[in-house]
C-alpha cells in the first residue's frame, strides 16, 4: 500500500535500519497471516507472555489484542483505569491487565503543577516579559501554550510530553525540559496501585481465589493479607518495588535445581501476575514443563528432530571471535550439550549483551537450519535483569536505618537475619561478598561443612565460578592455546576454589601457582604467548577437620597442599574470613531467610555496577596505620574496608562508629595471614600486631 511506504519514509531509524525493516515487516507479517486491513500506523506487535495473545502497542491510545482465532479486542489505559472497548474482554483479561501495568507502557503523566510553574517563568525570563505573560492550558491533551493579550491558533507540534522530557517550540526557538524521574514514576506507581486492585477486587473469576494486593503477599486461608516480621519489610518493598521477593517462597522450588536468581526470576514474575496461589501453582507447572531433566538429552534432541522444535530453560552463552569465526558466532546450550548452535535473530544478542561471555539464563526456543544440521535459537525471554538504576538504589538505601540495612542484605543473601544477631556475626557473612563487590580481592574461608561458605558462588550470583575437586590446569584457569578459548580468569568476576583442604600438590601445575603469584601481584598473567589482564577476585575455601573444629583458634593452614601455602603467596591474601564461628545452618533452624529481600539477580546486578566504583584511594585517605604496616598489609585492609563500605553505606554517608568497627574487622581478616605466616615460617617481620585508626 502507498501510506505503507510513506509511512517506512516517515519513520525509518537510519542509525538501525535492520531493526526497523524488521519490525514493519513482522507487523504486515501478522496482518497477512490473520487476514486483517493493514493498521493506520502499523504500530510495534508484543506477545503477552503465558497466553496466545499478541498486543498491538500504541502508546497512549487504544491496544487492539488478538487471540489466536484472530479475534480482536480494543484495550485502553486510561488515568487509573483499564477499559475494554464495548465491555467485550477476552477470558484471561487479567493477565493482558497484569502485563500492561508495568512502567514501560504507562501513558504520559500530566504535567505537575510545579512543572508548569517553571516552564511559565523560564519562558518569561528568556523573553523578557512579565510574569503571567505565559499560560499553558491543562483542560485537555496536546497542552497549549497562550499568551497574555494574544490569540494563539493551537499547534500541536508548539509542545510535545513524554514521561522523560518536555519538547516547547515559541516564537520559531526549540527548548527541552527533563522531567524529574523520581516524580514521574511516584505518579506511576499511583497510578498502577490504584488501576490494580479496583480490577482484582471486582473480579468473580473463580480461578483467582483472592484478593489482589500489589506489595504484601503471604497466605492465610487461600486469602492475600500483610504479614510482614520486620518493619523494614514494607519500606523496602515501597523503595525498591519489584526488586524485592519474599525470600521464603523460593526454597519450594530447591528441587529444580536452578541458580536462586534464576527461580526467584521467575517466582516473583509469576506471582505479580497471577497472585500468590494460583501464582505458585503456575510456577511449578512452568518448570516441571520446561525445565529440563537429568540425562534427558537425547529425548530433547528427538524432539526437536519429531517436532521440529523445544522450548527449555538453559544458561544461553555466545562466543564471538573474529580470526576463528570471522562473522559467525557461536552459541552453547549446555542441556542439549551444544557448543556450536546459531541465533535466528541478532537483535536477541542486541537486546540481551549479557549472553556474550558468562552466558545469560532464560527461556529459549530451539529449532534447525533448513539443513538440519544445526541448532539455532529462534526465540529468547531472559530470566534475568535487564538494567538496573544504581543511582535510585544509593539514594533510597538512606530511608533506612543501619540495623535495617544489614539485616536487609543478610536476608538478601538468603540467610535469617534473626540467627546472625551480632554486628561480627553479620560481617563474617557480609565479608562473602567483598570478592564480587571489590575487584582483585583475594581471601581464604574456613569453617565447619554446610556453613554456607560456596552457597553465594554457586547459586547467588551469575558473575562467579566454583571450582570443586577437580585438577586446575592452566588450559582451564587462564586460556586454551589450542581452542583460544579464554580461562575463567577471563569470564568470571569471582572463582571460589572449594574444599582446598582435599586438593593435593599434584592438582596445581607449577605454572598454575606461578602465574596466579603474578596475577595476584600485577592483575596480568601471560599464556600462549599473550599478556593478559583480569581484575577477577579469587576465593580459597576450605574444611576443617572434626578434630579441629572446638578449637578457638584452628590451625586451619595446616591441611593445605604446600604449593598453597608459599610464603609469597600467602602474603598475597588480603585476609582470612573466620568461618568457623558460623554453625552449621539448616532448615530445621530455621537458618534461611523467610522475608523480603533483594531478587537474587538484582543484588548480583547492583553489586557488579559497585564493583566498577573504585573508592579506595577515598578511604585510603581517611586511616591512619601502625608504622609496622607494610605496602600488602596497607592494600589489603583498604580493599576490604572499601568493600564493606560499598556495601552498607552506598550513598556515602559514613557512620563513624560502625566505620571503626569495619576496620577493626578488616584488619583482623588480614592479621590472621600474618600469624600464620609466622608460625609456618617464623620470620621475625610477621611478629607483629597491626593497627589502623579513621579519621572519618
Amino acid at each position: 500500500p502507498r501510506r505503507l511506504c510513506k509511512h517506512l519514509i516517515d519513520q525509518l531509524d537510519i542509525d538501525n535500519l535492520p531493526t526497523s525493516i524488521k519490525k514493519f515487516q513482522a507487523s504486515i507479517q501478522f496482518y497477512q497471516d490473520k487476514k486483517k486491513g493493514y493498521n493506520k500506523y502499523f504500530n510495534e506487535l508484543i506477545e503477552v507472555p503465558y497466553t496466545d495473545f499478541v498486543a498491538e502497542y500504541n502508546d497512549g491510545d487504544w491496544i487492539n489484542i488478538f487471540d489466536n482465532e484472530s479475534n480482536r479486542y480494543g484495550f485502553l489505559i486510561k488515568d487509573d483505569e483499564y477499559i475494554w472497548a464495548k465491555s467485550s474482554k477476552p477470558k484471561n483479561y487479567k493477565i493482558i491487565e497484569t502485563f500492561f501495568a508495568r512502567k514501560e507502557y504507562q501513558p504520559v503523566v500530566p504535567l505537575t503543577g510545579e512543572e508548569i510553574k517553571n516552564i511559565e517563568s523560564s519562558l518569561e525570563n528568556k523573553f523578557h516579559v512579565e510574569e503571567g505573560h505565559y499560560v499553558i492550558t491543562t483542560q485537555e491533551r496536546p497542552y497549549e501554550i497562550r499568551a497574555k493579550n494574544e490569540s494563539l491558533e493551537t499547534y500541536y507540534d508548539m509542545m510535545h510530553v513524554t514521561n522523560e522530557e518536555i519538547f516547547i517550540e515559541v516564537q520559531g526557538e526549540k527548548y527541552t525540559f527533563l522531567r524529574d524521574q523520581e516524580v514521574v514514576n511516584g505518579l506511576i506507581n499511583k497510578l498502577i496501585q490504584k488501576r490494580l486492585p479496583k480490577v482484582y477486587n471486582a473480579s468473580n473469576d473463580e480461578d483467582l481465589m483472592m484478593d489482589y494486593e500489589i506489595d504484601n503477599l503471604t497466605v492465610t486461608s487461600n486469602k492475600i493479607t500483610s504479614n510482614y516480621q520486620y518493619s523494614w519489610e514494607s519500606k523496602l518493598k515501597e523503595h525498591y518495588d519489584s526488586a524485592v521477593v519474599d525470600k521464603g517462597l523460593m526454597f519450594k522450588f530447591e528441587s529444580f535445581k536452578l541458580p536462586r536468581f534464576v527461580s526467584e526470576y521467575v517466582v516473583s514474575n509469576f506471582i505479580e501476575q497471577y497472585g500468590l496461589d494460583e501464582g505458585i501453582l503456575k510456577v511449578e507447572e512452568f518448570l516441571s514443563n520446561y525445565c529440563p531433566k537429568p540425562n534427558s538429552t537425547d529425548m530433547l534432541h528427538y524432539k526437536i528432530q519429531t517436532d521440529g522444535e523445544i522450548n527449555i530453560i538453559d544458561n544461553f552463552k555466545v562466543s564471538v571471535h573474529i580470526e576463528r569465526d570471522g562473522n559467525n558466532h557461536n552459541l552453547t546450550i549446555p542441556t542439549l550439550n551444544i557448543k556450536n548452535a546459531m541465533i535466528e535473530d541478532h537483535q536477541i544478542i542486541m537486546k540481551n549483551p549479557r549472553i556474550l561471555g558468562t552466558g545469560l539464563w532464560g527461556m529459549g526456543k530451539i529449532t534447525r537450519t533448513e539443513n538440519n544440521n544445526k541448532a539455532v535459537l529462534a526465540k529468547f525471554r531472559p530470566f534475568q535483569v535487564s538494567s538496573i538504576d544504581l543511582n535510585l538504589y544509593k539514594q533510597k538505601r538512606e530511608k533506612f536505618t543501619i540495623e535495617e540495612w544489614l539485616e536487609i542484605l543478610i536476608s538478601s543473601i538468603g540467610f535469617n537475619p534473626k540467627v546472625f544477631s551480632t554486628l561480627r556475626e553479620k560481617l563474617i557473612i557480609l565479608s562473602r561478598l567483598l570478592p564480587l563487590i571489590q575487584k582483585s580481592t583475594f581471601l581464604f574461608e574456613f569453617g565447619n561443612p554446610g556453613t554456607g561458605k560456596t552457597y553465594i558462588f554457586d547459586k547467588l550470583s551469575n558473575n562467579s565460578f566454583v571450582i570443586s575437586g577437580s585438577k586446575i590446569t592452566p588450559a582451564k584457569l587462564f586460556k586454551d592455546c589450542t581452542s583460544r578459548t579464554e580461562g575463567l580468569l577471563r569470564q568470571y568476576e569471582a572463582l571460589l576454589f572449594d574444599e582446598i583442604d582435599k586438593i593435593n600438590n599434584s592438582d596445581f601445575d607449577d605454572e598454575v601457582v606461578n602465574k596466579l603469584l603474578k596475577f595476584m601481584e600485577s592483575n596480568s598473567f601471560d599464556r600462549c604467548g599473550e599478556e593478559m589482564i583480569s581484575d577477577t577476585s579469587v576465593i580459597f575455601s576450605g574444611n576443617l577437620s572434626r578434630v579441629k573444629r572446638d578449637t578457638i583458634l584452628p590451625n586451619f593452614f595446616s591441611p593445605l597442599a604446600t604449593k598453597l601455602k608459599g610464603e609469597a603467596f600467602l602474603d598475597r591474601f588480603n585476609g582470612v574470613i573466620p568461618g568457623w564461628e558460623i554453625k552449621p545452618l539448616s532448615n530445621v533452624n530455621n537458618n534461611f531467610s523467610t522475608t523480603q529481600g533483594f531478587s537474587a539477580d538484582y543484588f548480583s546486578a547492583i553489586l557488579s555496577e559497585l564493583r566498577l566504583e573504585d573508592i579506595e584511594a577515598r578511604v585510603g585517605s581517611m586511616l591512619i596505620f601502625s608504622k609496622n604496616t607494610t605496602n600488602r598489609d596497607e592494600k589489603a585492609i583498604i580493599k576490604s574496608i572499601s568493600g564493606f563500605v560499598k556495601l552498607i553505606f552506598p550513598h556515602m554517608q559514613i557512620d563513624r562508629n560502625l566505620i571503626q568497627e569495619i576496620i577493626d574487622f578488616s584488619v583482623e581478616l588480614r592479621q590472621y595471614i600474618i600469624d600464620e605466616r609466622f608460625k609456618l615460617y617464623g620470620n621475625d617481620e610477621d611478629q607483629r600486631i597491626l593497627s589502623v585508626k579513621s579519621e572519618f
